[in-house]
C-alpha cells in the first residue's frame, strides 16, 4: 500500500460486519480513514452485497453526512427523516444518493441473482477516525419501510 493509495485488495472486510449489529451479508472494506492514509475529515468504503437477501439494517451515523454510489449492480438506499416518514431511493451503476446526518437509513440488495457493489464517503469531524460510538444499529428493516422491488 502506499502512503495515500489504497486498493480494496490490501484492506481486510470489517470484522464488525455481523449480522447482529445490523450487517446481513455482506462484504464491507474501509479504505481511506485514519489509520490507511491519514484522514481527518472523511472517510471511504466500499461494499458489495452478494445475490439474494444482503443488506444493512437501519441504523444511523451519528452527525455524519453520507453519499452512497453505485458501481454495479441494483440496490436502494432507505431514508427516513427525523418526522418519521421515509422513502426507498434505486442505486445502480452512476447513480449517488446524499443521506443527511442523524438520518436513519439503510441499504438493501434488489437482485435475487446479482451482487450490489456500491462505494460511500463519510463526512464529518473524525469521520476518519471511525469509532464503533459512531454507528448506531436500530433495527431491521421492515415490510412497510420496503418501496422498491
Amino acid at each position: 500500500m502506499d502512503r495515500y493509495r489504497v486498493s480494496v485488495k490490501d484492506i481486510k472486510p470489517a470484522p464488525a460486519a455481523k449480522s447482529s449489529i445490523g450487517f446481513s451479508n455482506m462484504d464491507i472494506r474501509f479504505l481511506i480513514t485514519d489509520q490507511t492514509v491519514g484522514a481527518t475529515e472523511l472517510s471511504l468504503f466500499r461494499t458489495v452485497f452478494p445475490p439474494g437477501y444482503a443488506a444493512h439494517q437501519k441504523h444511523i451515523h451519528v452527525d455524519m453526512e453520507e453519499v452512497v454510489f453505485g458501481i454495479r449492480g441494483r440496490g436502494c438506499v432507505g431514508i427516513e427523516g427525523p418526522d418519521g416518514k421515509g422513502d426507498e431511493y434505486e442505486v445502480l451503476p452512476g447513480v449517488a444518493v446524499f443521506i443527511p446526518k442523524n438520518y436513519v437509513h439503510w441499504f438493501r440488495n434488489l437482485n435475487p441473482d446479482q451482487e450490489v457493489e456500491i462505494c460511500g464517503v463519510y463526512s464529518a469531524p473524525n469521520a476518519g477516525e471511525y469509532k464503533p460510538e459512531d454507528y448506531k444499529y436500530l433495527g431491521e428493516i421492515t415490510g412497510k419501510d420496503k418501496k422498491l422491488k
